[in-house]
């Protein structure tokens, strides 16, 4: 398991340099593919649940592990280093997820580590600082966490998470999800969704104009019927514009040169773009290894999260850039 995340890393950290490439506006041209692979390791079994970067050499990862030393990690553009173990300070998350604008201005949201509750920590170029712990109903939810963030500019950031029942109070349900927002000082609950069993949100993405939701809502009766669905934010008010069951395969989201592509199941994927009001389906996936995870510049340019490795759209076919061994 360590070795397939070691790769999946080293993905990431190319994609940080091809993002970096200008766009001259007009259409591209199929992909080379004519990519540098490198190997690098953190030298641990640690499930990474987020990466995120400023540059190649200032790259910033989060684990929600128990020692807390090997929970935040950063990249130089040499080696990685367990951040904590060697600048040590109070610590207030196990962090999930991970989002900034700059070298100074990074966020980390998770699970806190002292309270009820979940927590946002805040790096400003110098040390990270604890800035916000979210419970709302500290006597109903045991577990709070958040695990995306996504922003537009450093004063209109999102979050979004989950809240846990206590057993006790599970009432019609047993967890709740939340969206927060932050307007450059403050962070503030913009809604919770309906409670119920394993209602919650696991997807969060934006443009410059819209920001987007996906929702599960689990059916233990018959889980190919559990829904998920994707909303489009519309002030603080959930507006759907695509729903499916979990028999149909389950949805995930990506935006790519500020569109919005939405992948509907895994092993028989189709990838749809949302343009118009309309979803187009661009090219499908047929392979039992397709995760359903997608990044990339362009509409032929696009990454694929395999089981087994990486594979790449380049506008006409797929092709696996880099198998695990």
């Amino acid at each position: 398991m360590a070795k397939p995340m070691v790769i999946l890393i080293s993905a990431i950290m190319i994609f940080l340099v091809l993002s970096s490439c200008n766009n001259n506006g007009l259409t591209p041209l199929i992909d080379s593919r004519d990519y540098v692979w490198t190997l690098d390791t953190l030298v641990n079994t640690l499930l990474i649940t987020s990466i995120w970067g400023s540059s190649p050499v200032d790259v910033w990862a989060v684990s929600p592990v128990n020692n807390q030393l090997y929970g935040l990690w950063h990249y130089d553009g040499n080696k990685w280093i367990p951040w904590l173990k060697y600048h040590p300070q109070v610590w207030g998350v196990y962090g999930e997820a991970l989002f900034g604008f700059s070298s100074n201005d990074v966020w980390i949201g998770g699970q806190s580590i002292s309270d009820p509750g979940a927590g946002l920590c805040h790096w400003d170029g110098t040390k990270w600082g604890r800035y916000f712990n979210y419970n709302p109903e500290p006597d109903s939810f045991g577990v709070v966490s958040v695990h995306q963030i996504w922003g537009r500019r450093p004063d209109d950031v999102y979050a979004i998470g989950r809240m846990l029942y206590r057993p006790k109070l599970a009432r019609n349900g047993t967890s709740r999800g939340s969206l927060l927002h932050y307007d450059g000082s403050t962070w503030k609950e913009v809604l919770r969704t309906d409670p119920g069993y394993q209602y919650h949100f696991y997807e969060l993405s934006g443009t410059q104009k819209n920001v987007y939701l996906t929702e599960y809502r689990e059916n233990t009766e018959n889980r190919d019927s559990s829904l998920a669905t994707l909303y489009e934010l519309s002030g603080n008010h959930l507006v759907k514009i695509y729903s499916s069951t979990l028999g149909n395969g389950l949805l995930s989201t990506a935006v790519i040169d500020d569109k919005l592509y939405l992948c509907v199941g895994m092993a028989n994927a189709k990838i749809y773009l949302y343009s118009g009001g309309k979803f187009i389906q661009q090219f499908s996936v047929n392979d039992q290894n397709f995760e359903g995870g997608l990044w990339g510049r362009n509409e032929r340019d696009i990454f694929l999260h395999m089981d087994n490795g990486i594979a790449h759209f380049n506008g006409s076919d797929i092709k696996y850039l880099y198998k695990f061994s």
